[in-house]
């Protein structure tokens, strides 16, 4: 029979065990604090009432402190839990993401002479794909663990500059000066390299939230 470990019981079992440990505990402390204070001779002398009040006192101070380790406890295993829901939920968008990046770096499509409706089609359903998925991403992430939170944050803020640069580009070309396509094109890409950077390495995070392998390498 194996031996379970923390992560297999489940969070009120463990606010209990925390609780009955933190009592124990405190009950331990309080009668060896008081038998050194008894064997010292600071009690010798005192009345039952007056040593019940320090018991009372002292026992108000540990179970407190208990109850606030416990609750400290509940809430990181809480969050833990929060930030692995949301890699999980948040894999299939950034694979999509990434296939979204790659149509876009295919710059093929903004061109006015030569581009070919289907690669235009592709590019807007692209580009309509990162607009509509900002917020419910944005959610997401902002849940994960702080350690993938900022690149998470910092992959849509760069995807969010070159939607909205592409998307410029493709409403207005027909019309678009040289100067502009060509300086709005440059940031674009930039932004959709430095996303694709940032990206990559959360999908191999989250693979390893929904496959049970450990995250620390994929900082």
């Amino acid at each position: 029979m194996g031996v379970k470990w923390k992560g297999d019981y489940s969070a009120k079992t463990q606010r209990a065990f925390g609780l009955v440990i933190g009592l124990v505990v405190g009950v331990l402390t309080t009668v060896v604090i008081l038998g050194s204070l008894w064997n010292w001779g600071v009690l010798t002398g005192a009345n039952l009432w007056d040593v019940m009040t320090a018991i009372g006192t002292l026992a108000v101070v540990i179970v407190s402190a208990a109850l606030a380790l416990r609750d400290a406890w509940a809430r990181r295993i809480e969050r833990k839990e929060k930030a692995e829901i949301s890699a999980i939920m948040l894999w299939p968008v950034l694979r999509k993401y990434l296939s979204s990046i790659r149509t876009l770096q295919r710059a093929g499509y903004l061109d006015r002479y030569t581009a070919i409706p289907p690669e235009v089609d592709a590019a807007e359903r692209a580009l309509e794909y990162l607009a509509s998925s900002y917020d419910e991403s944005l959610a997401l992430v902002k849940d994960l663990n702080p350690n993938y939170r900022s690149r998470g944050l910092r992959s849509l803020a760069h995807l969010n500059h070159a939607q909205r640069h592409l998307s410029e580009i493709l409403d207005e070309r027909e019309v678009i000066a040289a100067d502009r396509y060509s300086a709005k094109l440059k940031a674009a890409k930039l932004s959709l390299k430095k996303a694709r950077k940032e990206i990559a390495p959360l999908i191999s995070y989250c693979k390893a939230i929904i496959e049970g392998d450990s995250p620390r390498r994929y900082i």
